[in-house]
């Protein structure tokens, strides 16, 4: 009784209020319990990929340390440098001067947090912030048993050098030509430990600490700052286990204190990210805080539309019922007569017997009015998608080849003729992505693609790869899938010719052998040991996908096209190369999409 006898606008509010609020306030608590599961996900996927990122930045640096090793210990004129006796030291001099400065200021240039030392003991170069160490006997008595590897190795190795502390470092012999068993000298590359600091200087100790540890356990480096050069068995968890012993993911307890193991690994060093719960709980925290903050506005913004409507619509139906009784005094009489059978405080039981016989009549005329203006816009919908399908039909590729043409031109009437034909070389094989319409086709142009690929690549390392193509002139109109060679060669490339000096030459061979068409794709590149071989076979013939997919494209492409008989076969020799085979079964090009005359 006590609802019936109030206003509408009140039993709008009161029953709005119920509506909204109370669902709100459910919602609310679904979404509190949503949020904290997953802010607690993006803080430790945030600190994984973080860790992730950390463990490659790490290793390339590292990688790039070995690489100045490698390139120093292979540099013809340290070997000369080293085994020539000099007349005078002015010769010596102006021979270091000329033939190693160069090189050597090349890489201190580009990181400062490392230094470059050859230790000697035969001559000596004053004045250069490499220097020309003469204490080569010195060296090999603090590190004996491993300084002999000429496969270098990666010691910790705490001493001061110049401006900076080193951490880390990279020692790799450099042996006499003719005398193998004669040392001339050790590449040293030291690393700063600040070259690995750097990575972590912003990571707060409050709620994360980072470890960056060698295969010993000595912490190299970490954003606490009093564990660099400890052990990392000077931070035991709460079972005793070491945080090299720890998988990755896993709680561990460390001075007290709860966190989440990070663990990543790399060739040489081990890194140990520990994210505190307290971070995670406080960024839990924070998110609830701003969901109650949110949702009580919410709340009172609710609260206010609901009175401010509740209002406005109580006030437009008491002017609307003044107006038709106002209107049609008789036919109201009428109808009241007929519908109306109790008197009530409620403004819309009194208007509803008023709006009785108009409701028919405006349901019917909402409905055609409803009925046209879809209609209406559906005719929108449909010129403007015509229209938007049109401006797609006026996109021409060819614009972009005519540009590049155009540039081509400009260089040309420049006398700039290298640059215009490289120009040219790019703009024919962009065409080639671009043209996709052929899924096969003829070896011939798919070795003429090659081509202009090594002309673009010999444009860039100087001329210093050979391309041979042996192949009968009939096998060369078969068709193969588009782009199936081109990643073999570009490997070659990449990992065979670019650390070579003297250049070399990349073999491309097409031939029958019953009952397969055999393409093999070899060079005398830096080659690969037995290990890094099977790794990469392991990686090529895997279905789960990699980081590199070059040479595993090709294999699933192979497979997939030409059927289980087609094979890829992977040969490499360190030192001499690399040569990749193609087995494709000859009946696969019996079928007129895959063979032409």
């Amino acid at each position: 009784m006590f609802f019936r006898k109030q206003s509408i606008q009140k039993k709008m509010m009161i029953s709005c209020l119920a509506v909204t609020l109370i669902p709100l306030l459910i919602l609310e608590v679904i979404f509190a319990c949503m949020m904290q599961k997953q802010t607690y996900n993006d803080v430790v996927n945030s600190a994984a990929a973080f860790a992730d990122q950390l463990e490659d930045n790490y290793q390339n640096e590292l990688d790039n340390m070995q690489i100045i090793a490698e390139s120093l210990q292979n540099f013809t004129p340290v070997q000369v440098y080293l085994s020539s006796d000099f007349e005078t030291d002015v010769d010596s001099y102006h021979y270091f001067v000329e033939n190693l400065h160069p090189l050597l200021s090349s890489f201190n240039a580009t990181n400062e947090e490392i230094c470059v030392r050859i230790y000697h003991n035969e001559k000596q170069i004053p004045n250069f912030s490499y220097q020309m160490d003469h204490n080569l006997d010195e060296l090999l008595k603090r590190h004996p048993e491993t300084l002999l590897v000429d496969a270098g190795v990666w010691i910790h190795d705490r001493m001061r050098l110049n401006t900076f502390e080193t951490m880390y470092s990279y020692y790799r012999c450099v042996r006499e030509t003719n005398w193998p068993n004669r040392i001339l000298a050790i590449i040293a590359v030291h690393a700063d430990e600040m070259m690995l600091y750097n990575q972590i200087a912003n990571e707060p100790v409050e709620s994360r600490t980072v470890f960056v540890m060698d295969k010993q356990g000595n912490i190299l480096t970490s954003n606490r700052r009093d564990a660099i050069g400890c052990s990392v068995e000077e931070y035991p968890t709460s079972d005793g286990r070491l945080l090299m012993e720890i998988p990755d993911g896993a709680r561990v307890e460390v001075e007290e204190e709860a966190y989440i193991l990070l663990r990543r690994e790399t060739e040489q060093l081990d890194i140990a990210y520990l994210l505190s719960y307290e971070s995670i709980h406080a960024a839990q925290r924070m998110s609830l805080v701003i969901l109650i903050i949110v949702g009580s506005i919410l709340m009172v913004l609710a609260s206010i539309l609901i009175l401010y409507t509740s209002k406005g619509i109580t006030e437009g139906i008491n002017r609307l019922k003044k107006r038709m009784l106002n209107i049609d005094r008789e036919s109201i009489r009428t109808i009241a007569s007929l519908h109306l059978q109790e008197k009530t405080e409620d403004e819309v039981a009194q208007l509803e017997n008023v709006f009785t016989d108009m409701m028919g009549q405006i349901d019917t005329l909402m409905d055609r009015i409803q009925l046209q203006e879809r209609r209406l816009k559906d005719e929108i919908i449909t010129r403007q998608q015509a229209e938007i399908m049109a401006l797609q039909r006026q996109i021409d590729p060819h614009y972009l080849f005519n540009t590049l043409e155009s540039i081509r031109m400009k260089l040309l009437i420049k006398d700039d003729r290298e640059d215009a034909e490289i120009v040219k070389l790019f703009a024919e094989s962009f065409r080639r992505y671009v043209d996709a319409r052929d899924e096969f086709v003829p070896l011939l142009e798919e070795v003429e693609f090659i081509r202009k690929y090594i002309m673009i690549q010999n444009y860039r390392l100087d001329n210093k790869i050979t391309f041979v193509c042996d192949a009968e002139e009939r096998l060369l109109q078969y068709k193969i899938t588009k782009l199936l060679l081109q990643p073999l060669v570009e490997n070659a490339v990449l990992h065979g010719m670019e650390e070579k000096t003297d250049g070399g030459r990349i073999l491309l061979t097409i031939r029958k052998e019953e009952p397969y068409l055999v393409i093999c794709v070899e060079d005398d590149g830096s080659g690969m040991d037995r290990m890094k071989l099977e790794c990469l076979r392991a990686t090529v013939y895997s279905d789960q996908p990699e980081r590199s997919v070059g040479m595993q494209n090709v294999y699933q492409r192979v497979r997939l096209v030409y059927g289980e008989d087609a094979s890829v076969e992977i040969e490499s020799t360190e030192g001499i190369g690399t040569k990749v085979q193609l087995l494709l079964p000859l009946t696969a090009f019996e079928d007129s999409t895959c063979f032409e005359y």
